[in-house]
């Protein structure tokens, strides 16, 4: 009687067994969405204070820009004006690798800026460079473009495409930063520019000065509008923490 029970309960359990059906397997992950880059409504035309609440929104990750809107902003980056500054921005701000390629790019043509302030939008693209992923031989590129033998013919460009080069570790670029420092002070003499002067070098002087000043790891103090004394003390300055020999023209 016992072994016949003993069968009738061990049954028991196996048809319950059977009678459970096998936990499902987890769905797989979905697979992760491409992100895309999607240029704000009217870019172009709103005023500068939507336009940059509009680019605050934007992802600071970026992503990959449509083809069409990619080649939108290259072409904008010639107009020259504020909208060739806005199109640097969101280039700029996509981190679409493509987008590092059309701000060399553009940067490339060595355009002269049609009016004073023209240059604005290649001084931005040249930034921007700073914080992009560049591909494979563009930092040489952009090397060239601060020193070498065709330099960028806008000074302020030019400033700012070293100081890009530099902080990516590009040194070739400190004796031309330290130039545009020595610029319209006596120690000019000493330095004679390879660059078309301009009225002033006020905004080219102090760009160098913290472009340099952050290469060193020390608080910039030059001040381009300071007297020639302190000028050439503070250029000398920076020269004698950039290079180890202690040598300082």
């Amino acid at each position: 009687m016992r072994a016949a029970s003993a069968a009738l309960l061990l049954c028991a359990v196996c048809a319950a067994c059977r009678g459970i059906s096998p936990a499902p397997a987890p769905a797989p992950a979905p697979a992760p969405t491409p992100t895309h880059f999607v240029l704000p409504t009217c870019w172009a035309s709103v005023s500068a204070l939507a336009f940059e609440r509009e680019v605050s929104r934007l992802a600071p990750a970026g992503g990959a820009l449509e083809r069409a809107d990619l080649a939108l902003l290259a072409k904008v980056l010639e107009a020259g004006d504020g909208r060739s500054v806005r199109a640097a921005v969101l280039l700029a701000r996509s981190r679409d690798p493509l987008a590092a390629r059309a701000l060399l790019e553009r940067l490339e043509q060595r355009a002269r800026a049609p009016t004073r302030h023209g240059d604005a939008g290649d001084v931005v693209a040249a930034a921007a460079l700073a914080e992009s992923e560049l591909e494979a031989g563009a930092l040489e590129r952009l090397t060239a473009l601060a020193v070498g033998p065709r330099p960028h013919p806008d000074i302020e460009v030019r400033v700012e495409c070293a100081a890009s080069a530099l902080s990516a570790g590009r040194e070739e670029v400190i004796e031309f930063l330290l130039a545009v420092l020595a610029s319209q002070t006596p120690d000019q003499t000493l330095h004679p520019p390879d660059w078309e002067t301009k009225r002033t070098m006020a905004w080219a002087k102090h760009r160098a000065a913290r472009a340099l000043s952050a290469r060193a790891g020390v608080p910039c103090t030059f001040r381009p509008d300071g007297s020639y004394e302190q000028q050439r003390a503070d250029r000398l300055q920076l020269r004698s923490l950039l290079y180890w020999d202690g040598h300082c023209p």
